[in-house]
């Protein structure tokens, strides 16, 4: 138990008042002129503030859930210099990048009657996860949305609504890890004493798969488990 090696996990998730991955450019400018004329045009030329006034800036974000110290975090993390890409058009899907947030995903099933939505803006693991451990939540969210930017563009921010959920299976009191990633040899020196029953103690859970982290694992071991308790039984009953 003390051995076997568990990896690490973070997930940041961020609320957005519109669905700005699904956009193209007639819709962003659209949206960013009805904040101020000609908005659209200084976030394409680079020239848009940068010190955190416009976040949450368009009329569809609720008041008062960007805290003080989330502009300040991001103002101060912030690139100097974003490149302003096209509309991405993305139904669905993720896209993955070599910035800290490694893994994002845009949901693609929108909630019915919400122009809103929310977009896992990180998913990491191992060393990459450990990086957002060192942040309180009030810090990960704003360095989550510039790692945002650094693929879509600036002017995401404008929807930002100041709301967001982070986990960390590391920082988990019930979890201390977020799946059995077994280091070289622990397959044979250890893995095959994971799954074995005490007395009538019974083991289950994805650790004691071959397949850890997915839902495929939990259930083979469910089932392994299982058997091993009516066996058991049946044995019992005939001796």
């Amino acid at each position: 138990v003390t051995e076997l090696h568990y990896d690490a996990a973070t997930k940041v998730l961020l609320e957005f008042s519109r669905r700005w991955w699904e956009f193209d450019e007639d819709d962003w400018r659209r949206e960013l002129d009805a904040i101020r004329p000609g908005l659209y045009e200084r976030y394409r030329r680079g020239s848009a503030p940068a010190d955190g006034s416009l976040l949450g800036a368009h009329p569809s974000v609720p008041r008062g859930h960007i805290t003080d110290a989330q502009r300040v975090h991001y103002a101060a993390h912030r690139s100097a210099l974003r490149d302003q890409p096209e509309a991405a058009m993305v139904i669905g899907g993720g896209s993955t990048t070599d910035n800290p947030n490694r893994f994002m995903f845009e949901p693609s099933h929108p909630v019915p009657g919400s122009e809103g939505g929310v977009l896992l803006a990180s998913y990491s693991w191992a060393d990459d996860a450990l990086k957002w451990d060192a942040f309180d939540d009030e810090e990960r969210y704003p360095r989550a949305l510039g790692g945002v930017q650094d693929v879509y563009g600036q002017r995401v921010e404008v929807f930002y609504t100041g709301v967001g959920r982070t986990q960390s299976w590391m920082r988990d009191p019930y979890a201390y890890g977020e799946a059995s990633v077994l280091f070289p040899g622990q397959h044979t020196e250890l893995f095959p004493h994971v799954p074995v029953a005490e007395g009538p103690l019974h083991f289950a859970g994805c650790h004691t798969s071959v397949k850890p982290a997915w839902i495929e694992g939990a259930l083979e071991s469910a089932v392994r488990t299982a058997l091993e308790v009516h066996t058991g039984k049946v044995t019992a009953g005939r001796a």
